[in-house]
């Protein structure tokens, strides 16, 4: 399906308001007019949040949305905050407000504009005469709003002017106010800039609407158009495009998109006119060819970005505008020869210095690895990043170890020697180093190692991190680019300071290497001005542009932490909710149930009939033949004949009997303990399960009452949850019991796979291995064979559930791997392997990813592994950290398998020596789970 979407350049992430310096000027903008000012939320859209970006942290804030004279929507407590989502819950569905302020101020600061705030004073409806002075309560809410900032402003010792004033509002103009519109908006300028302070020269943005539904609409339009026309300090801007992208769906508010676009073009209108202007210093381009450019009339896209910055008259001095720096000038001058021609534009010359390498490599500019001598030839430079910029004056060439001076330019290399501290880098690199096999993960942390360097140059730097490009050259290569692109959002967001923001630039997105390169690789002129205007967007120099693209959207994994998995957890609200039971549980006979409190439950059984709360269907069959634990929180008002915990483990039964006076098993054959369940206290009931030795343990408020356990009360095949009164009999009649939560968990810690004196709970071992029990209840493994020889879990509860979604983990402590250890998942018709050697991990040949780590260095590591059986993908993460790309990896053989093995599959060298401490391995049958939350993937991007 074709979706028009805007592209949203992701990046950073919300913090702390870093401070500005004492007696900073502060310039204002001020946000006012009715609901696409104020922002709503209620569009149904999946995440209606404004998201987060590395500018959010360095704008100072301030905001107080009204409904009308008297009603408060909520404001930012007297005082500037960072760039925030609002208060909403006045609107139907608007929990929170939000509009062209964030993308507004995220843009400004894109564009190296500093020492600025955004002052919003937005309300929900209403036509222009709101915004009369002396009649109107907007005019004096927006005054007082703006005064009050103001004096919060000085009272911190800053100074400040006025500047700006956005504004947003039309769309509810009767007949009279749309005829005045034109105006009354002026009426409203002359005004603030004599009754606000310090806004003498206050400049005023109006944005056009993009409501059609009455003929009030367009001419509130034309006549906000007309007067910005005539008068030298007003501007105006359409946006009826923003309908037919459908980024106004209801015909009246703007989406999420659509507020990002406005706001996007509020920012132009100002850098435009002049009130605040482009900055970006000493400005470097860092990467290969396709920044280089040469090979033929192909200046690269940084030509198509000057253009952009002549065209909008930056200066090209690094105090007031931008400077180009970089430690090569001009094109490749080898392969294919030819001229590159670059124009004056503006008045301005193209000054073609930088750091683009023809043929590098993002491990070579790092210094992870050499440069090769041969790569110095034809204009391609020399050095490290960390050469470029001062912080070194050596780097290695040619092999390991062979060190030599920088700067000492060789012969035809084209290496000027210069040295530079940039103010803002842009850094496009990988597609070489994936085409040598690298995975997406080893570009990602040499991009990151970049980053770091040019933070160390700069603790004030400003980064755009742009995608790497698609080629023309398979599937494979395809799919590698992806997954390294898909690393990047959370790249930058990580590597992002309080001082120096890092953002990332879509620009693959809408980039057709089939059209729009000359040799599959290298865009050609369509090409470079695509990726030129995505990064000059990026820099905010120009605005975004619509593009059409194919929309997909990937499944959200929800997160999981690794004490949770392999186990439910149901508060009382979760098994009977809003008149009906819920997430899989049901009753039988006359149990009452109803909620209490915030999330508790009371459950009643005022009767004599048979009945029991069941939680049967809740995926207590997938896990209960196993090793689990159950729990249950609960508080008895009346018990007077006893409450039933009963606990089916396929082959056979677990009954608790919980009395008013005592906790026993089934008739007090095993143990009986006396205390007071009738106290009015919450008592915490919990069972565990050793299926290898046919016992069970209770313990109540964490007190074990039958140490050593107890056999089986019912040897009778059951795989029921109940709880209540299971019988036709006295037992169980006239409960009633508050249910906290009710969870249960399954697993297997190291020595419920091994006892010490053999493997159990279903659990196996093939060829040589050597199995010992070590300090908290770990399993050491060794491999002593030099077969096949590994851990086997297939019959431990693995077989019931491979073939749907699951999360496999485990957590291991390698003392020797010299030769590699396989996580082996069959899932009934394909076999997953995740390889884990010394240094790195991955899938079979490292196909799709390759991860480096130490994975000897002495530790534990966490391995998780998520199966995906509908798009027959797995998920892949170490300690947290994914390992795989965002939408998953293929099975590595389409073997017909179901078996669980840790260890040695094979006859050759793989897995011989290896010597392994587990923790544990437990795996969860009811879904895929990330360890930590994660950027969601696939949605719809917005704009730059």
């Amino acid at each position: 399906m074709k979706k028009t979407l805007w592209i949203l350049l992701l990046g950073g992430a919300l913090g702390l308001l870093a401070p500005v310096a004492p007696a900073a000027h502060i310039k204002l903008f001020v946000l006012t007019g009715q609901s696409n000012s104020l922002g709503t939320t209620n569009g149904g859209e999946a995440d209606p949040s404004s998201g987060s970006d590395a500018a959010d942290q360095h704008v100072k804030f301030f905001w107080h949305n009204v409904v009308s004279a008297s009603t408060s929507i909520g404001d930012s407590g007297g005082v500037f905050t960072n760039l925030v989502d609002q208060q909403g819950g006045v609107y139907g569905g608007s929990a929170t407000h939000w509009g062209p302020e964030m993308e507004f101020a995220r843009s400004l600061y894109r564009a190296g504009v500093r020492d600025f705030g955004v002052i919003k004073a937005s309300r929900g409806g209403g036509g222009n005469s709101l915004w009369i002075k002396g009649s109107g309560h907007m005019y004096d809410h927006v005054s007082n709003t703006v005064y009050a900032a103001a004096a919060n402003l000085t009272a911190s010792g800053h100074t400040f002017e006025v500047v700006g004033l956005l504004y947003l509002q039309g769309e509810s103009d009767g007949t009279t106010e749309a005829a005045e519109a034109g105006t009354r908006l002026k009426a409203l300028t002359d005004n603030l800039r004599v009754d606000l302070p310090n806004a003498t020269n206050l400049h005023t943005v109006a944005a056009g609407t993009t409501a059609q539904g009455n003929a009030n609409d367009a001419t509130s339009r034309a006549n906000q158009a007309a007067i910005a026309a005539s008068t030298s300090y007003i501007d105006f801007f359409p946006n009826l495009d923003l309908q037919d992208d459908g980024l106004g769906p209801d015909g009246l508010h703007l989406n999420k998109a659509g507020k990002m676009v406005v706001g996007n073009r509020f920012a132009q209108a100002f850098l435009n006119v002049g009130i605040v202007s482009r900055h970006y210093g000493k400005l470097v381009f860092i990467g290969d060819s396709i920044t280089q450019g040469g090979n033929g009339d192909h200046p690269s896209y940084r030509y198509q970005v000057f253009k952009n910055l002549a065209s909008n008259a930056v200066p090209t001095n690094a105090v007031t505008g931008y400077e180009f720096v970089g430690s090569v000038t001009g094109a490749y001058t080898g392969g294919g020869g030819g001229s590159v021609t670059t124009p004056d534009v503006n008045g301005q010359a193209f000054v073609n210095q930088h750091d683009g390498h023809y043929g590098w490599r993002a491990s070579w500019i790092s210094g992870r690895l050499p440069i090769p001598t041969a790569r110095h030839s034809n204009n391609r430079g020399e050095g490290t990043l960390r050469n470029w910029t001062g912080q070194t004056n050596r780097y290695e060439s040619g092999a390991v170890g062979n060190w030599v001076n920088y700067p000492v330019p060789q012969a035809g290399s084209g290496n000027t020697g210069t040295t530079y501290i940039p103010d803002t880098a842009v850094v496009m690199i990988g597609i070489n180093d994936i085409g040598d096999g690298a995975s997406a993960t080893q570009v990602r942390d040499d991009m990151g190692t970049m980053i770091d360097q040019l933070q160390a140059a700069n603790s004030n730097i400003s980064i755009f991190i742009s995608q790497t490009l698609h080629t023309d050259q398979g599937a494979g290569r395809k799919a590698t680019v992806d997954a390294l692109n898909k690393l990047l959002y959370p790249l930058t967001s990580s590597k992002t300071t309080a001082s120096s923001p890092v953002w990332l630039i879509e620009t693959n997105v809408g980039f057709d290497p089939a059209v729009q390169t000359y040799d599959n690789v290298h865009p050609n002129g369509d090409g470079e001005a695509h990726v030129g205007d995505r990064i000059s967007a990026g820099l905010g120099i120009i605005e975004g542009v619509v593009i059409t693209v194919s929309a997909t959207v990937e499944v959200d994994i929800d997160e999981k932490a690794s004490e949770d998995l392999g186990g439910l957890h149901f508060e009382g609200s979760d098994i009977y909710n809003s008149g009906s039971y819920a997430s899989g549980w049901s009753a039988s006979g006359d149990i009452g149930s109803s909620p209490t409190g915030t999330s508790d439950l009371v459950v009643s059984h005022p009767g004599a009939v048979e009945s029991t709360l069941d939680g049967s269907g809740t995926g207590w069959d997938d896990i209960n033949s196993g090793v689990w634990m159950f729990e249950a929180r609960l508080k008895f008002d009346a018990n007077p004949n006893g409450f039933i915990l009963w606990l089916g483990t396929d082959d056979d039964r677990i009954l608790v009997e919980v009395y008013d006076d005592r906790t026993q098993d089934f008739g007090g054959n095993s143990f009986t303990n006396l205390h007071n369940n009738l106290d009015g206290q919450y008592h915490t009931f919990t069972v565990r399960h050793d299926p290898a030795a046919g016992l069970y343990y209770v313990w109540r408020d964490g007190i074990l009452l039958n140490p050593g356990g107890s056999p089986y009360d019912q040897a009778t095949n059951d795989s029921r949850l109940l709880l209540g009164d299971y019988t036709g009999g006295a037992f169980g009649n006239g409960f009633n019991v508050t249910v906290d939560y009710i969870e249960y968990r399954g697993g297997y810690e190291g020595n419920e796979i091994y006892d010490g004196n053999g493997f159990v709970n279903g659990w196996t071992s093939v060829g040589g291995i050597d199995a010992s029990v070590v300090p908290s209840n770990d399993l050491q493994v060794a491999n002593t064979a030099a077969g096949g020889s590994w851990v086997e879990g297939t019959a431990a509860g693995w077989s019931d559930i491979n073939d749907g979604y699951w999360t496999f983990e485990t957590r291991l402590k390698f003392n020797a791997n010299p030769n590699g250890f396989v996580l082996w998942l069959g899932t009934g018709s394909d076999i997953i392997y995740v390889e884990i050697y010394a240094d790195h991990t991955q899938d079979t040949g490292a196909e799709t990813y390759s991860a480096a780590h130490n994975n000897t260095d002495g530790a534990f590591h966490t391995f998780r592994v998520g199966h995906d059986s509908d798009n027959a993908v797995y998920h892949v993460w170490r300690d947290g950290e994914r390992l795989t790309p965002t939408d998953g990896a293929p099975y590595d053989s389409g073997a017909d398998d179901e078996r669980m093995i840790l260890g040695d599959y094979t006859g050759g060298t793989f897995g011989n020596g290896f010597d392994v401490v587990i923790d544990y391995a437990r795996y969860d049958p009811w879904g895929v789970f990330s360890p930590v939350q994660e950027p969601l993937a696939g949605m719809v991007f917005v704009v730059r």
